[in-house]
């Protein structure tokens, strides 16, 4: 189960910084020049009354009633009905507008109602960063504005904040927002018959706030009107978006008896404050802006659940890159999106038999505030799934047809959406979103997808002799690109002529074994692996009529399939020293002995083929005129180093070009073979001829 980010921020981004010191501009001139460049960009209503809060006591603030009594100074003497006021608490803040004044000796006392930064700004643009390096903006010419204080628990820790922010190594929250749960099958989801449990949780987010507001053009009269016709203007814009990463561990289980159906219409807040709030204030032109990030931890799953069965998985998730969304007061909202995300997996256990489809996901929704007032928010949601099905099909009277099976699958997914609350601007629409985005999903574990000869207690077949066989049956871990042994009972149907055992096996310890007594010397023993629809995994077979390929075991031979230019074609790939062995991958040109164009058009006209496999392995089994074989495997091919999906088809290189850039190949998968003209710059399979 994957945690999901679900950010309530105005553009996030992370800017990196030179690494020599010696361009890296002084604090003072940074201090200066952007004091010099909100000077000429940013644009104050001139109902707003600036006071020097530092100097100023608060004496009473009631926010919710809307009354504050402050000291009477120079400056809130000035206070005045219509005044606009951005009252600076220390660690927050209030915008608010002045219906209402009595100044009585040393006190100042004001009725308001609530404002918003419309009432203060018009006719310009600003970002505020978090990031310490603000030579870099997505929206050249804004006044950039960086944090001047920033707070954790009511402390001040600004020193150890932005120090690491201005080396634009840490993002704002990096070793501030971690949260470790440890858990011993506690409850997140249940029904009448059915628990899913937490086993272990914790998470991690580094990340960085970059809020970019645009007020449009309204000029100092506009600005000075009631906020309400502001909005009507149709100039405000936001831009939001994340940048930064988020680190999860989850370790989940499910327990079933029956049928159940598990699904959350609207995900739920399970823990409140998963993190701990960090308060920034802002001061552009004098005016103090608080902006705040918080979180909390959700919960939601879709699961669907039958059986009698116990689940159990674990993952470690990372996702990172920029979501968000451009919204536009006409009404319009755009997503904005750039995520990858990488995983490790706990290898699954199961027990039991049944059915579980669905996902679950924790993951904490982390919220941007302005002057206490929920804005933008994001959700990045990295989620683990699993299928575990099961299937069986029994004729009477006949075997040929039927099976029984069970098959694993987890994956992984991506989902992002993003939403826009416009309260913290007085707007008088409540909520924008985008709606939710599906990014990526992929396989992250499948059993089983392989099974292979083990061992026989007899080397060969013989008549009416018992000869114990035992199979060797693998999953594939998509993660690290590679095959490991089951650990989980599956079930393995036998076919054979003369007597079995047993018509199906049981892995155990991915091992799978059956008595067999066959009729005639040149008996074959087949074991296959079904999916839940019948369909065939993967088979192999064992006995001397699976042996037809070559004349001994002392690869490689040069196969005669009568082909009219005496072309003998090796029975294994280059590299390989069996006909199933993938062997090596190879650029075009480097292995000499590759055939033409013309030998593999010789080979698809004159040889039909068939898809098959060998010990296991899936491929075509080309059969010339005169009866001969060779069995090419699908060994796929390779690109940057990154292997393509074995076992699906197969690519093997000609030694004849065709143009600059491709060469030809002859191709083929589990529906036809023919000769294809392909990238020269893959990694691809050669079979020799002579």
């Amino acid at each position: 189960m994957l945690a999901i980010l679900s950010m309530s921020v105005v553009n996030m981004t992370l800017v990196s910084c030179s690494d020599d010191d010696s361009v890296k501009p002084d604090k003072n001139d940074q201090q200066e020049n952007q004091q010099e460049q909100q000077d000429k960009q940013i644009h104050v209503s001139p109902n707003y009354t600036s006071v020097d809060w530092e100097d100023t006591e608060v004496y009473e603030s009631n926010p919710e009633e809307g009354t504050f009594s402050f000291e009477s100074t120079e400056d809130t003497r000035k206070i005045e009905p219509g005044s606009v006021l951005a009252i600076d608490e220390g660690t927050k803040g209030y915008i608010v507008i002045v219906t209402g004044v009595e100044k009585s000796g040393d006190k100042v006392t004001v009725t308001t109602e609530q404002g918003s930064l419309c009432d203060i700004f018009h006719d310009c643009e600003m970002t505020l960063s978090s990031d310490g390096n603000e030579a870099i903006t997505r929206y050249a010419g804004d006044a950039v504005i960086t944090p001047e204080r920033v707070f954790m628990d009511g402390k001040d820790i600004t020193g150890q904040v932005l120090t690491k922010a201005s080396t634009s190594e840490y993002p704002i929250t990096h070793n501030l927002w971690n949260w470790n749960g440890n858990y011993d099958n506690t409850e997140l989801f249940s029904s009448s018959n059915a628990k899913v449990y937490l086993e272990e949780a914790n998470f991690s987010a580094s990340l960085d706030v970059v809020i970019h507001l645009s007020f449009g053009h309204r000029n100092a009269v506009v600005a000075a009107a009631n906020a309400f016709r502001h909005y009507r203007s149709k100039a405000l814009w936001v831009n939001a978006s994340v940048k930064g990463n988020l680190v999860t561990n989850l370790g989940i289980k499910a327990d079933v008896s029956g049928n159940a159906t598990i699904k959350s219409d609207e995900d739920e807040l399970w823990k409140p404050n998963v993190f701990k709030p960090i308060d920034m204030k802002f001061v552009i032109q004098g005016v103090p802006v608080f902006v705040t990030l918080s979180a909390d931890l959700f919960r939601g799953a879709s699961l669907n659940l039958e059986g009698n069965m116990t689940y159990h998985t674990a993952t470690h998730n990372k996702a990172e890159g920029s979501v968000g969304f451009e919204w536009q007061q006409s009404g319009t909202i755009s997503p904005i999106h750039s995520m990858k995300m990488s995983n490790e997996l706990v290898y699954p256990t199961v027990t039991g038999k049944g059915n579980i489809t669905g996902k679950t996901w924790l993951y904490p929704r982390v919220h941007l505030s302005l002057y206490n007032v929920i804005g933008p928010s994001f959700d990045i949601k990295p989620y683990l799934g699993c299928d575990v099905s099961g299937g069986f099909r029994e004729q009477l009277m006949s075997s040929s047809q039927d099976y029984c099976t069970w098959q694993l699958r987890c994956f992984a997914g991506l989902d992002v959406s993003a939403g826009l609350s416009l309260k913290f601007m007085n707007y008088e629409t409540n909520h924008f979103d985008i709606g939710t985005i599906h990014i990526t999903e992929k396989d992250l574990y499948r059993s089983p997808t392989r099974i292979e000869f083990y061992a026989s207690d007899r080397d060969k077949v013989q008549r009416d002799v018992k000869n114990k066989v035992s199979f060797i049956v693998y999953d594939t871990n998509v993660l690290v690109g590679k095959e490991v042994t089951t650990p989980l009972s599956h079930l393995v149907k036998f076919e054979a002529p003369g007597t079995l055992s047993s018509k199906y096996g049981i892995v155990k310890n991915g091992i799978v074994s059956v008595e067999w007594t066959p009729a005639n010397n040149e008996d074959k023993l087949t074991a296959v692996l079904y999916n839940a629809d019948g369909g065939v995994i993967s088979k192999v077979e064992w006995g001397e009529a699976a042996k037809g390929l070559c004349p001994d075991e002392n690869h490689p031979h040069a196969i005669d399939l009568g082909l009219p230019s005496g072309t003998k074609w090796r029975c294994c790939n280059e590299g390989a020293s069996a006909p199933e062995a993938y062997g090596g991958y190879y650029t075009f040109g480097q292995v000499s002995s590759a055939p033409t164009e013309d030998q593999i058009q010789e080979l698809l006209g004159y040889c039909s083929s068939e898809w098959t496999t060998l010990n296991g392995v899936n491929g075509r089994k080309f059969t010339g005129p005169n009866g001969g074989t060779i069995f090419l495997p699908a060994a796929a091919s390779r690109w940057n180093g990154e292997l393509g999906n074995v076992g699906s088809y197969g690519d093997y290189w000609s030694s004849t070009p065709n143009g600059e850039s491709v060469a030809y190949v002859l191709h083929f998968n589990s529906s036809y073979a023919r000769r294809s003209s392909y990238d020269r710059g893959f990694e691809r399979s050669v079979r020799p001829v002579r």
